[in-house]
């Protein structure tokens, strides 16, 4: 028996997530079968613990789990039971009356900026139930989507009371019967920054996906104040696939030998500033991939591209070094393009090369800056590239 909160794994997944080829698509299915466990905020010591089947995919499923929302100490049970309303082993979650239903349960984080991407279309569904005919008005589970910096993109909701969509626009909610099981998915298409919500297989909610920069995962977030009544709910069958639709080859990071990227315009004279970029490979073989690095200033593009090659391993990684002159002080635009099977994958970053600092303490300089309680190393050592004088 293991820990949840340390993302465990609570199914058998029906193969593993892998990294995609361009317009391949994979799924991973979560069934419960053949698994025990609880997680009980109820019990007195608080029980979590939770069988747990499956190798670590590539995919985080799921889940990491919270006890607690928004402030709010939950006092819920959640197992992995047999029997009705669903027809294989699910997971039922239970509130007592009276009790406050907070915490969170992550379904599906992705670990790799390629999975997060806006390059992969993805689809949720699972089957949910409400047990009784309980309507209380303020219980409901809000379906968190975000994006890979953590803030939501869309917060559909499943309420207790019997509604599934947008708490903001209940015209789009349908009604929620009671023992039944009923079929939600979510799909998010990133590249057209769109979702749609169906129930049962009719769609109900469809719009833009505003900040889909990326996708940072799902989380079933618990919002409901206590209620005189008992409450009971489950889920079973939680599919989840992506589709990757990008170039076979992407750009991961493209940094300098400087973590802030300003260097000294005394120690690169006359000499190329290594540019490394770290390559991702999303085939299942090995592929020959073009570099291009482009300077550039404010006015446009700067001399010729610098060019490179190098083999990318099968679903693995690469960095190469691409040396790159630069004409002198100032601000220096750096676009780099990786191009593999026809197709191209770009990113772009900026280096600044700096006159050296006047040296030593000058009492009566203006040059200064604030800094906010906290201040990282990072925004101390751009101060220090800048040649500020002090601090407050």
């Amino acid at each position: 028996m293991i820990r949840p909160s340390s993302l465990t794994h609570l199914a058998c997944l029906a193969c593993l997530l892998a990294p995609l080829a361009a317009g391949e698509s994979v799924a991973a299915r979560l069934d419960f079968e053949g698994l025990d466990g609880v997680y009980d905020l109820i019990a007195a010591p608080a029980v979590r613990q939770l069988a747990a089947k499956a190798a670590t995919p590539p995919l985080r499923l799921p889940t990491g789990w919270a006890d607690s929302y928004n402030g709010k100490q939950g006092h819920w049970r959640a197992a992995l039971v047999d029997g009705k309303p669903f027809a294989s082993r699910w997971l039922r979650f239970d509130v007592p009356a009276d009790a406050p239903f907070a915490g969170r349960m992550d379904v599906i984080l992705p670990k790799s900026e390629a999975e997060a991407g806006t390059q992969s279309t993805w689809s949720i569904s699972f089957a949910f139930a409400r047990i009784g005919d309980i309507r209380t008005k303020s219980a409901f589970i809000e379906i968190e989507l975000k994006n890979a910096a953590g803030r939501s993109l869309r917060n559909p909701a499943l309420w207790l009371n019997a509604w599934l969509g947008d708490w903001r626009n209940q015209q789009s909610n349908r009604d929620i019967p009671a023992d039944t099981p009923v079929t939600v998915r979510i799909d998010l298409d990133l590249p057209g920054s769109r979702f749609a919500i169906a129930f049962d297989g009719k769609v109900v909610e469809q719009g833009a996906l505003n900040g889909a920069d990326s996708f940072g995962g799902l989380t079933l977030a618990f919002l409901g104040e206590a209620s005189p009544q008992p409450r009971v709910f489950g889920f079973d069958d939680i599919v989840i696939s992506r589709t990757y639709t990008g170039p076979p080859v992407t750009i991961e990071r493209m940094t300098s030998p400087d973590q802030v990227n300003l260097l000294p315009l005394s120690e690169w004279t006359g000499k190329p500033v290594p540019i490394r970029l770290t390559l991702r490979n999303h085939l299942e073989r090995a592929v020959e991939t073009a570099i291009s690095v482009q300077p550039s200033d404010e006015s446009g593009p700067v001399g010729a591209a610098i060019a490179s090659s190098t083999q990318v391993p099968a679903e693995g990684s690469a960095d190469i070094e691409v040396p790159v002159n630069l004409p002198g002080a100032g601000w220096w635009g750096l676009r780099a393009t990786a191009t593999a099977g026809g197709r191209k994958a770009e990113r772009f970053s900026a280096v600044c090369l700096l006159h050296d600092q006047a040296a030593g303490v000058r009492p009566g300089s203006l040059f200064g800056l604030g800094f906010r309680s906290g201040t990282n190393d990072n925004d101390l050592r751009i101060a220090e590239r800048l040649g500020v004088k002090w601090r407050r």
